[in-house]
């Protein structure tokens, strides 16, 4: 089902560092999770779980990759990557607030954003910072 987001995994996503390249597959899980219990209408108790748990991962992903960064000694985009990363997590406790209150939210458009947005920021962004190490 969330195949129809155009969430599926693909090498042109690798960035040569195995445990980034693995938390990445696993960010698509989370997010493929995410869609079909919204697409299926779960009950909120189980699509709040799954919010959290991305929202969780995506900090630990975050932190792992910019201390990758550093310690590879790349600063080339990093201050604006770090930005990005600062940027999603913010966005991503404002749809989880919108939902928790009010569920006021449209999920169809929160999948979409999730998926362009990591698809984007691997292709666009990791894959530089990366591929200079």
């Amino acid at each position: 089902m969330a195949e129809e987001f155009g969430l599926k995994w693909d090498t042109n996503f690798e960035t040569g560092i195995e445990e980034v390249d693995k938390q990445h597959k696993h960010l698509f899980s989370l997010i493929k999770l995410f869609a079909d219990a919204t697409i299926l209408n779960n009950e909120r108790s189980l699509i709040r779980q799954l919010f959290e748990q991305l929202e969780a991962y995506t900090v630990f992903h975050f932190s792992y990759e910019e201390k990758t960064l550093k310690d590879l000694g790349i600063a080339s985009l990093s201050e604006e990557h770090f930005k990005e990363h600062k940027d999603l997590i913010l966005k991503l406790d404002n749809f989880k607030k919108q939902y928790l209150i009010d569920n006021n939210i449209n999920t169809e458009e929160l999948i979409e954003f999730l998926v362009r947005w990591l698809i984007d920021h691997i292709l666009e962004t990791d894959k530089k910072e990366f591929d200079g190490k």
